[in-house]
């Protein structure tokens, strides 16, 4: 069990608000493994829908809707938030409901299934974010294969999967479910090795 902690201070500057709004848009087939978790995500939407039947959904740190797109035709009302003014403005010429907020501050709107798609790993304070949370159903996902000597530039914490899943009852959640997906090859500080990625279905006990 694991968790690496990727910066000195406080909080590093990548994990600020003013860093995610001016980011600029990345189309998906520029982001290695992009397709693998994002259908990882949604297959596993569908089982919660399934077991669980939420009639809505918020998306949190959603991009540019790619998740939402990819669950459109699932039985539930879903919307977005992201802080990237290029994703939203992406996902808004789409035809999605994503609202351009900071998903760390107050006025959002929540559904009953809260997703939070490579979210956390940019976060100053995943820990305490995941406490802030209501609602009673969660989906997360984040890399796997990642540690404290290989990771993105601008990732701030890192899990095994073990780890992650810690994290995440340390935070007040029981985990129902875990899952893992390929995600190609990566490279990061120089060294290229196999990227995974991971989701967990969480409820609040």
């Amino acid at each position: 069990m694991a968790e690496w902690r990727l910066f000195d201070g406080p909080a590093p500057s990548f994990s600020t608000l003013p860093f995610f709004a001016a980011h600029p848009w990345v189309p998906p087939e520029h982001q290695a493994g992009h397709a693998d978790r994002t259908a990882m995500a949604a297959g596993l939407i569908g089982k919660v829908i399934g077991w669980h039947h939420p009639a809505t959904l918020s998306d949190l740190g959603c991009g540019d809707g790619a998740l939402l797109a990819w669950i459109a035709d699932l039985p539930v009302r879903a919307w977005g938030y992201d802080a990237g003014k290029m994703n939203v403005s992406v996902a808004t010429f789409r035809g999605l409901d994503v609202r351009e907020a900071d998903i760390l501050g107050p006025g959002l709107e929540y559904g009953e299934l809260i997703t939070c798609c490579e979210v956390l790993e940019h976060l100053a304070d995943p820990h305490g974010f995941l406490r802030t949370l209501p609602g009673r159903l969660l989906v997360l996902t984040s890399p796997a294969a990642e540690t404290g000597d290989w990771h993105y530039e601008h990732h701030a914490w890192a899990w095994d999967m073990p780890g992650y899943r810690a994290m995440v009852t340390g935070a007040g959640w029981d985990v129902q479910h875990s899952i893992r997906c390929d995600g190609g090859m990566n490279t990061f500080g120089g060294i290229r090795r196999a990227q995974s990625f991971q989701a967990v279905l969480a409820v609040k006990p």
